[in-house]
């Protein structure tokens, strides 16, 4: 083990008791005999590289051994972590990390060498992280693992040092510092700043651990490219490596061909994940979002899903303007509604997406009823026309010649969401939101096509539709 540069970084992890509490110390832990060497051994390892040295404190707490590859020495600090003042300092998560990549398409990583045992422990605090063996009595000059705000003391220190840098080609999570940039120049820039940044904090990286300009990365579990992210293969080594399932004693199983192609398929199916493309922020996003008495459901993408397209521009519209209907009902019960204004100019819609809306213009019928409303709104009682949009009992009006509708038949109709249901069905979740003229008839023969091409659920589906005549 070499020895510990403990130069100072301009922070040491503090230990700071709750009042009222004295030392805590806990009787040591029994362990086998043949634990004891390798404690032993590893103590002193600690002493020669200076991570601990002789105690003589009040405090105690127990060792115990972990097997990983190899013995790993690992300090119970439950007792003291419970009378220990947590330190709330935020830990970046992943997720959002990740949202910062998109675009870039060179990557390096580092990580620092025993990072925990690069940050000191206050002086007035080394005494509280006093440990016990068979053999003797130790405390850490470091900071060990185990503490309860060993991480926050890390992170904050890393974002200290990289501050200038985060977001802005650099992501650190503890001990992992990802570079990337959407250049090599830039990238080389970077990387030396990073550098030096290490250099000048007294911080040193593991060279086995590192990787420089490289395009394709694993970070955080993730495998990150300029395709975008995906599921690191590696952590699906077990289950492709699932062995044949055995026969269970007295039972008669015979594993065939059929059950050795779902075996594989589960295995695929279990193992194979989409790269998921990385967010681009420059750009606007979709929201849609729909509630009722006991929930509400909100779901967010960015452009390029043509299908739904005009059903996004339509929520947006439709929610806003039925809320009107609402209005003088919420202020009559409620007095913090007085004076709150729901209306199209708090949420502009996105001129590049409205297509229903310029075929509306170009309906010839519409286009009639639209310039009618413009110098008396009561000449067509059951139509609105509000900044722009058209509306039928609140309800956005599409031209009936727009090419969206056989869209949006096949999605409320055929789809599994569809579920293949009867004209009445299908009408009704239309009609909740849309309208054109001679709507009705359009999806009624939709569905008799749909019904004469199947043929099998004909007397079902027609009864619905002389219901709904």
């Amino acid at each position: 083990m070499e020895m510990i540069n403990q130069s100072s970084r301009g922070r040491e992890h503090v230990i700071n008791i709750r009042e009222g509490q004295g030392p805590v110390n806990v009787r040591p832990y029994l362990y086998p005999h043949l634990h004891k060497k390798e404690i032993e051994k590893q103590v002193k390892e600690m002493l020669a590289s200076g991570i601990v040295r002789h105690s003589t404190s009040a405090y105690s707490s127990p060792v115990i051994l972990v097997k990983d590859s190899t013995w790993r020495m690992c300090v119970d600090y439950r007792a003291l972590n419970k009378v220990t003042v947590p330190d709330k300092f935020p830990i970046p998560v992943i997720e959002e990390l990740l949202d910062e990549l998109h675009g870039s398409k060179f990557f390096s990583k580092l990580d620092l060498k025993s990072g925990y045992h690069q940050v000191r422990v206050k002086g007035d605090d080394v005494h509280k992280t006093a440990f016990r063996t068979h053999e003797g009595h130790y405390e850490f000059l470091v900071m060990p693992f185990g503490l309860m705000n060993a991480p926050s003391t890390f992170q904050s220190l890393m974002n200290d040092v990289f501050r200038p840098m985060l977001r802005q080609g650099v992501l650190v999570l503890f001990d992992d510092i990802l570079v990337y940039s959407k250049d090599w120049a830039s990238h080389m820039v970077q990387l030396e700043a990073v550098l030096k940044v290490l250099r000048d904090n007294c911080l040193t990286a593991d060279k086995k651990k590192c990787l420089f300009a490289q395009d394709t990365v694993e970070y955080l579990g993730h495998v990150i490219s300029a395709k975008g992210v995906e599921v690191d293969p590696n952590k699906f080594i077990n289950i492709k490596n699932w062995p044949i399932p055995k026969n269970v004693k007295g039972d008669v199983f015979q594993w065939g061909l059929e059950a050795q192609r779902a075996f594989d398929t589960l295995k695929e199916r279990s193992t194979t994940a989409p790269v998921l493309a990385l967010h681009d922020f420059n750009k606007e996003f979709f929201i849609e979002c729909d509630a009722s008495g006991s929930g509400l459901g909100v779901d967010g993408c960015g452009f390029g899903y043509p299908t739904l397209e005009a059903l996004f521009v339509r929520k947006k519209i439709h929610c806003v303007n039925r809320s009107k209907k609402f209005e003088r009902t919420l202020a009559a019960e409620n007095s913090d509604w007085t004076g709150v204004e729901l209306s199209m100019d708090s949420y502009p819609c996105w001129e590049e997406h409205q297509q229903v809306v310029e075929e509306v213009h170009q309906d010839y019928r519409l286009k009639d009823i639209i310039t009618d409303l413009q110098h008396d709104v009561s000449t067509h009682p059951r139509f609105s026309y509000h900044q722009g949009v058209l509306f039928y009992e609140g309800r956005l009006v599409m031209s009936n010649q727009s090419p969206l509708i056989p869209q949006m038949l096949q999605e409320f109709h055929t789809t599994p969401q569809g579920g293949h249901s009867g004209f009445l069905r299908t009408y009704r979740r239309i009609a909740a939101n849309l309208y054109w003229i001679g709507m009705k008839n359009t999806v009624q023969e939709f569905v008799r096509g749909v019904i004469h091409v199947n043929g099998k659920s004909t007397q079902r589906q027609c009864c619905e539709t002389r219901k709904s005549d």
